[in-house]
C-alpha cells in the first residue's frame, strides 16, 4: 500500500524555499564587500603615492611641472603647433593697424573674426595659422650682429639674482578641479586674441565660467559674471589699471614713488606737469618764465589715446602762452604738459618713430612682472624738429604711419636693434663715452627699468576687491617709448588695451608675444598648488620674456646715470649736437650755434636759475672780425650769471641752458635774441646780429 499522506505543517516548505532564495543575496553581499575592500585598498595606495609625490615636489622641486612640459613639446620652436586640425588665428578685419582702439585690442575682436573664433570653438574648419605657425621662425632677437664687438642681444642681462626666493603670501592655494583644468571662459569683449595661444597649448573654451580655470576678459571687477569667480580661477585683467593708464595718474604714481625712494633717479620720464593741480600750474608757469618758452611742449588730454587730444606747442607760440589758462578752463578734460623730446633718433627713412613694447603681469601674489620686445611704429613724414605747425606730423599712431614701411614690415625688434647699432657705429666717437655695453642692450635695459619702476610705483593702487575672490591674477599690457640720438629712452605712456594690426609683421610680433603666456601662467599656478611655500623661480619656459620684478626684487640698470645735457629742438642728427661738416644748428628761435669743443663726458647742464662761470668773446662783424666789442678772456676773469633768469640776453640763456661743463660754442645771436632794435649804448647798435665764442667753465 502506498504510505499515508499526512498534512504538512504550515510554512515548512516556505521556509526551505526562503533559504534557497537568500543564498544568492549572501553571495552578492560577500562579493560586494570584498570589492569594496579592494577599492579602498587601491585608493589608499593611490593616496600614499599622491602624498609621496607631493613630498617629492617639495623636496626635489617641480617634478610635476617638469612632467607637464615633457608632455607639451609642441611648444618647442622647431615644432609646428597644430590644434584641432587646421585651427589657426585669423588676420584682423578691424581698423588698419589700430594700436589703441578698444574694439580691436589684445583682449577683443569684432565682426567676422568673432564669428571665425566661434566657428573654431564649435570645431568648424577655420584657416587661422597666422600667429602660431613658425613660418621662417622669425624671432625678435638681434640675429647676426653688424659688428663683432656686440655679437648678440643678451636676454640674461639683469636677470633676478641666483637663489632669489619668490613665493606667495598664502599657506595653501585651492587646487583646480580636474574637470576644469586647462579650460577657459570668455564672452563679449573678453573674446581675446590671446585665446588662440591657449588653444594652441591644448586649452579648450567652455560655455560656462564655473567649468573654466581662466576667465578671459577686459571687464571690470564690478561685472555680474565676476561675482561668481572662484578662488582657483584666474582673472586676465589686473584691477586698478586706471592708476597708470590715465596720463595724470601715471605721473601720480611716479611722484609718490620718488618721495619714498629719493635716491632712485627716474631718468626715463620726460619733464611733465599736471595742469589740473594748482602747484603744478604754478611750477609750469615758472618754468615757462625761465627758458621754457623757448622750448617745445606737448599738451595731452589725460584720458584718451590713439593720437586724440594731443597738441604740439611750438616755442614762443600763442598756444604755449595760453596752455595753462586753456587747460584750467576746460572742466570736461584733464591735461598734462610734457616736454617734447628733442634730438630724436629717426628711422632709416628719416621719419619719426616710437616703440610699442610689452609687459606681462604674470602673477600678483607674489608679484612677477616681465618685459617682452615689441615693434616699431614709423611716422609717415620726414621728421622736422623746427616745424610744429602740423601736430599730425609728430604722431606715430596708425593714422599717421608710413604705409610703405608698414607693408615692408622691417620694423620688428631685430630691425630696431640693427638701426641702433648703425647709429652707434656712425657716432661711436661720441657715444662710446656714454655707452659701454651693446647699444641695443643699453636701450633695452632702460625700458626694463622703466616698466619695473612703473609696477613698483603703482602696486599700492591695485584694489583688493578682486584678491578676495581669486587667489591670483595676470594681464598683458603695452608701453610706448621714444629714443633720442644719445640712445636715451623716454617712457611716454602705458596701455591697458594695446591693439593689433593687419600687417604680417604684427602677426610675427604677436606670435612671439602671445605664445609663451599660457605656459607661464599654468606653471605658476601649478607650482602654487603643489608646493604653496616653495620657490616659484626659476620659470621653465619664458619664451623671450624677461623678469623685471619678482617678490621684493626690482630690476635696475646698475651703473647707468643719464647726463643732464638738454638739447634744443632742431639739433642736427649725428654726433651729439654737432652739425655735419661744421654747419651751424638753427634752433626754432633762430639762434645758430656749433660746438667747437665738447664738454666733459658725463658732465651736467645747468638747471634753470643755476649760477655759471663762463668765458666769452663778442664781435659785430663775424668771428675773429675787426669789430670785437668785449672779451672776458682779455680781462682774464670769467663772467658769472644765473641761467634762465633774464640776467643776460635771451640768446645766451638759450645756449648755456643746453651746454655742459667744458663745452665751447660759436653762437650767432639775431637781434630779437640780443639787444633788439634799441642796441646797447654806443657799443652795440640797434638791430645788430652778434657773434660770440662762449665756453662754460663751471657750475656754481
Amino acid at each position: 500500500m502506498w504510505p499515508k499522506i499526512t498534512a504538512r505543517r504550515r510554512g515548512t516548505v516556505d521556509r526551505r524555499v526562503g533559504v534557497h532564495r537568500k543564498i544568492p543575496r549572501l553571495l552578492f553581499l560577500i562579493v560586494a564587500f570584498s570589492t569594496f575592500l579592494v577599492i579602498l585598498t587601491y585608493k589608499g595606495y593611490q593616496l600614499r603615492l599622491f602624498v609621496e609625490k607631493i613630498d617629492h615636489v617639495s623636496a626635489a622641486g617641480d617634478a610635476r611641472v617638469d612632467e607637464f612640459f615633457a608632455q607639451h613639446e609642441q611648444y618647442d620652436d622647431n615644432v609646428r603647433v597644430a590644434v584641432n586640425g587646421s585651427m589657426r588665428v585669423p588676420p584682423s578685419d578691424g581698423p588698419e593697424d589700430d594700436d589703441d582702439v578698444d574694439g580691436d585690442d589684445l583682449h577683443s575682436r569684432s565682426g567676422d573674426v568673432e564669428k571665425k573664433i566661434e566657428d573654431a570653438a564649435r570645431g568648424d574648419a577655420v584657416d587661422t595659422r597666422v600667429m602660431f605657425d613658425d613660418e621662417e621662425s622669425e624671432r625678435n632677437d638681434v640675429g647676426e650682429s653688424i659688428n663683432e664687438e656686440f655679437p648678440r642681444r643678451n636676454h640674461d642681462d639683469g636677470a633676478p639674482p641666483a637663489g632669489l626666493i619668490v613665493r606667495g603670501k598664502r599657506d595653501t592655494y585651492t587646487p583646480v578641479p580636474a574637470k576644469c583644468r586647462k579650460k577657459f571662459y570668455s564672452i563679449g569683449k573678453g573674446r581675446s586674441t590671446i585665446t588662440p595661444a591657449f588653444e594652441a597649448a591644448g586649452w579648450k573654451r567652455v560655455k560656462k565660467l564655473k567649468n573654466a580655470q581662466i576667465y578671459m576678459t577686459q571687464k571690470g571687477t564690478g561685472s555680474k559674471v565676476f561675482e561668481d569667480i572662484k578662488p582657483w580661477q584666474r582673472y586676465s585683467r589686473v584691477p586698478g589699471t586706471i592708476s597708470w593708464e590715465k596720463k595724470d595718474r601715471f605721473l601720480d604714481g611716479f611722484i609718490d614713488y620718488r618721495e619714498k625712494n629719493p635716491d632712485h633717479e627716474l631718468y626715463f620720464l620726460p619733464e611733465t606737469y599736471r595742469l589740473k593741480k594748482k602747484l603744478d600750474r604754478l611750477a609750469f608757469s615758472s618754468r615757462l618764465d625761465n627758458g621754457g618758452m623757448e622750448e617745445a611742449w606737448v599738451l595731452k588730454q589725460v584720458n584718451v589715446n590713439n593720437g586724440r587730444g594731443i597738441e604740439i606747442l611750438a616755442p614762443g607760440s600763442m598756444a604755449l602762452k595760453t596752455a595753462i589758462s586753456r587747460a584750467n578752463a576746460d572742466d570736461e578734460h584733464g591735461y598734462i604738459a610734457q616736454s617734447y623730446v628733442c634730438n630724436e633718433l629717426t628711422w632709416t627713412n628719416g621719419a619719426k618713430f616710437d616703440l610699442r613694447f610689452f609687459w606681462l603681469v604674470a602673477s600678483t601674489d607674489p608679484p612677477i612682472v616681465m618685459y617682452h620686445d615689441g615693434y616699431v611704429r614709423v611716422g609717415g613724414a620726414s621728421h622736422n624738429e623746427t616745424d610744429f605747425s602740423d601736430t599730425d606730423k609728430h604722431l606715430t599712431n596708425h593714422k599717421y604711419r608710413s604705409e610703405e614701411v608698414q607693408k615692408e614690415g622691417k620694423v620688428l625688434a631685430k630691425h630696431l636693434y640693427q638701426r641702433i647699432r648703425q647709429h652707434y657705429e656712425a657716432n661711436k666717437k661720441h657715444l662710446s663715452k656714454l655707452i659701454h655695453i651693446d647699444p641695443a642692450q643699453h636701450v633695452i635695459n632702460q625700458m626694463k627699468e622703466s616698466i619695473a619702476t612703473l609696477y613698483a610705483a603703482h602696486i599700492d593702487n591695485f584694489p583688493s576687491k578682486l584678491k578676495r575672490r581669486t587667489e591670483n591674477i595676470f594681464g598683458l599690457y603695452g608701453m610706448d617709448f621714444i629714443i633720442d640720438n644719445n640712445l636715451s629712452v623716454f617712457f611716454i605712456e602705458a596701455q591697458s588695451s594695446p591693439g593689433i594690426g593687419k600687417y604680417q609683421y604684427h602677426k610675427t610680433a604677436f606670435r612671439e608675444i602671445f605664445r609663451p603666456v599660457p605656459y607661464i601662467i599654468e606653471e605658476i599656478q601649478m607650482k602654487q598648488e603643489t608646493n604653496p611655500r616653495g620657490n616659484i623661480l626659476p620659470l621653465k619656459r619664458l619664451g623671450g620674456y624677461e623678469i623685471v620684478y619678482a617678490g621684493d626684487w626690482q630690476y635696475k640698470y646698475e651703473g647707468y646715470r643719464r647726463t643732464a645735457v638738454k638739447t634744443v629742438c632742431g639739433s642736427a642728427k649725428g654726433e651729439g649736437d654737432v652739425a655735419p661738416d661744421g654747419a651751424f644748428v638753427i634752433t626754432p628761435s633762430h639762434l645758430q650755434y656749433r660746438v667747437v669743443h665738447r664738454g666733459t663726458a658725463g658732465g651736467s647742464a645747468p638747471r634753470p636759475g643755476q649760477g655759471v662761470s663762463a668765458h666769452y668773446t663778442g664781435w659785430l662783424d663775424g668771428f675773429d672780425g675787426k669789430s670785437k666789442f668785449d672779451s672776458s678772456r682779455d680781462r682774464g676773469t670769467p663772467f658769472t650769471f644765473n641761467v634762465g633768469k633774464g640776467q643776460v640776453i635771451r640768446g645766451w640763456d638759450e645756449s648755456f641752458s643746453s651746454m655742459i661743463v667744458g663745452e665751447r660754442r660759436q653762437i650767432i645771436v639775431p637781434p630779437e635774441l640780443g639787444y633788439g632794435s634799441v642796441g646797447a649804448g654806443s657799443v652795440i647798435p640797434g638791430g645788430a646780429t652778434l657773434y660770440f665764442d662762449v665756453e662754460l667753465i663751471k657750475l656754481n
